[in-house]
């Protein structure tokens, strides 16, 4: 059974073999139905430093309208071309984001890109045409026993936008629902990275602009790795205009500091 639905504000969306729609809950009230439009695809090449790539696997979201798409239904990887298609999907605002694989079983959304669904037509993007391939390496500042593997993996992210205290669900939902916030999130931008076992890393297709780079080490487990980090490490990089996405910025290192002595640092870039 479908909970109480708002008396103001929210949204009802409806989907069925030959389309998808959606409506205010006033509209449903009024005319009693929500009209499905027809389906829409996304098709699209991959580059990672000039080169198609592979086997990489991309994930079709509606976040930034408040939908969660089935992960398997959503997913496509890429073939030897680096081309992908994404068939059957809602009309409207959606995001392309790439998996990478930071753990065993566990993936990170990386490389968001933006996208407008056309009912009845085909969407056509091409990924990882510009932007800078950073290169750098992370190192435990305390050494960490050889009978325990870690796992280290980073995010790089932009000026996260800030989210207010809300007095009431409605409040919630009427912030998340508005302009103001549809802009923010759209403007946010993160690339994960995993790091190799012997500290290095590279994040590939970062457009210019002023970064944090995040960088845990993690024991295995089988929930988010942040849940079992034991050490971290910040690093601040900003990436030049007209960036040469052939050659690699050397970006430094990041020095990861044990959480449990409650140690922070940021290192900056030499």
């Amino acid at each position: 059974m479908c909970p109480q639905p708002p008396e103001t504000g929210g949204r009802v969306f409806a989907a069925g073999g030959s389309g998808y729609g959606s409506a205010t809950v006033d509209e449903v009230r009024a005319s009693g139905r929500v009209v499905l439009q027809d389906y829409g695809q996304i098709e699209g090449t991959l580059k990672i430093a000039g080169a198609p790539a592979s086997g990489q696997a991309l994930y079709f979201t509606m976040t930034s309208s408040g939908i969660m798409t089935e992960f398997n239904d959503f997913k496509v990887t890429t073939d030897p071309d680096g081309r992908f298609k994404f068939s059957k999907l809602p009309a409207g605002d959606g995001e392309v984001v790439r998996l990478i694989s930071t753990a065993p079983n566990s993936w990170r959304h990386s490389h968001k890109t933006n996208v407008t669904v056309v009912a009845g037509q085909t969407t056509y993007i091409s990924l990882g045409d510009s932007g800078a391939l950073l290169k750098g390496t992370a190192r435990l500042q305390v050494p960490w026993s050889e009978d325990e593997k870690l796992i280290m993996s980073g995010n790089l992210h932009n000026k996260r936008p800030r989210v207010p205290t809300f007095n009431s669900p409605e409040e919630s939902r009427a912030f998340f629902s508005s302009s103001e916030w549809q802009t923010q999130a759209k403007a946010q931008q993160y690339f994960a990275c995993a790091v190799a076992a012997d500290g290095s890393f590279s994040i590939d297709s970062v457009p210019p602009g002023s970064y944090t780079l995040d960088i845990n080490a993690s024991r295995p487990g089988t929930g988010p790795p942040m849940a079992y980090a034991v050490a971290s490490g910040s690093l601040d990089v900003t990436v030049p205009d007209n960036p040469d996405p052939l050659t690699p910025i050397q970006i430094g290192e990041v020095v990861l500091l044990n959480r449990t002595n409650n140690l922070q640092q940021r290192v900056s870039r030499p």
